[in-house]
């Protein structure tokens, strides 16, 4: 994966390479990730806390903190900010960027869109002709994707109309 510099890959903590991740940050690439509960961070510093009671949610704690990684035997440290947070079901997450120009909050908020893409590309997957494509070209499969995805928009379009209640179940036969 080649990440075009200024992007922003998000992935869940079953993806922590953080040499990876070292050359990213190096790049001009920033990412949000989740922190594997086994990672041995080292804090740095502390730059926010805050006691969220049980029905609040939020970000409740911000830090600096330093992962160790290997390259070609040598340990290296890379530099990151994490962010804890907890959502509205009181669940936990423990979050990873090298972006610290956005806020926690907007840390928290991209990984959450993570999991509606996902869910868009699910959908797509199962309701339209995505199980294999009409072409070998880039450009071919690319126009497949985008016809897919310009169908489930116009479908969801013609889903929130009122008045054409009807006409949208029998689209959907």
């Amino acid at each position: 994966m080649n990440p075009a510099k200024g992007s922003m890959p998000v992935f869940d903590k079953a993806y922590n390479f953080y040499q990876q991740f070292a050359d990213w940050t190096r790049e001009g690439i920033n990412f949000v990730c989740r922190l594997k509960d086994n990672a041995k961070a080292q804090l740095q510093e502390v730059l926010f806390e805050k006691t969220l009671s049980d029905e609040e949610f939020g970000v409740y704690r911000v830090e600096h903190i330093q992962l160790e990684y290997k390259r070609d035997k040598k340990v290296e440290t890379l530099c990151l900010r994490l962010v804890y947070y907890k959502d509205e079901k009181g669940r936990e997450y423990k979050f990873i960027t090298n972006n610290r120009d956005i806020t926690p909050e907007e840390v928290a908020l991209i990984y959450k869109y993570r999991w509606t893409i996902e869910l868009t590309f699910k959908k797509l997957k199962q309701n339209f002709q995505l199980h294999f494509f009409y072409s070998e070209t880039e450009n071919g499969i690319k126009t497949q994707i985008w016809c897919t995805l310009i169908a489930h928009l116009l479908l969801n379009v013609v889903g929130f109309c009122p008045k054409a209640r009807k006409r949208f179940q029998l689209l959907q036969r």
